[in-house]
């Protein structure tokens, strides 16, 4: 499979990063791809996330997680 091991970042603040994190969880569900979803508040939590073997992590966070 392609998709193996991704990580999707959805960050900012505003409206928007469930309502987006749902939908492709739905799309990935639906595929019979792996899937995982986390709320993350900082880069560090991002960093304690154990990356998934195939499929995708979807993170999801207010703050920018980042380096500018």
């Amino acid at each position: 499979m392609e998709n193996m091991g991704k990580q999707i970042l959805i960050t900012g603040a505003g409206r928007g990063k469930t309502m987006l994190a749902s939908l492709l969880a739905s799309h990935y569900a639906s595929k019979g791809i792996p899937y995982q979803v986390a709320d993350v508040g900082s880069k560090k939590e991002v960093e304690k996330l154990k990356p998934l073997e195939e499929g995708f992590q979807i993170v999801v966070s207010n703050f920018p997680v980042l380096d500018s």
